[in-house]
């Protein structure tokens, strides 16, 4: 999340990044080798929410939550864009 606010975009979040609201899950479709595992408080928040991705629940994480440890990584998340009237190259 911090990653993407330093590009200028707004990402929805309501607890101001300390896992509690889940509002800023993302899927992580591409490049999983190069994020670490879960910790427990983000293991914790995302129990409701990976019960609508049974299929494959290890590809949502909370991006206030998790680290990139290399390159490849693509999240999907909807509702996520750049700031209004910000350009950002």
């Amino acid at each position: 999340m911090a990653a993407a606010t330093r590009e200028g975009y707004r990402w929805p979040t309501i607890c101001g990044g300390k896992a509690t609201c889940t509002t800023c899950f993302v899927q992580v479709v591409e490049g999983r080798a190069s994020v670490p595992p879960a910790g427990l408080v983000e293991t914790n928040a995302l129990r409701m929410l990976v019960k609508r991705f049974a299929d494959d629940p290890g590809r949502i994480r909370l991006a206030c939550q998790v680290t990139v440890a290399g390159d490849g990584v693509v999240v999907l998340r909807p509702g996520v864009r750049r700031a209004e009237g910000e350009i950002h190259e």
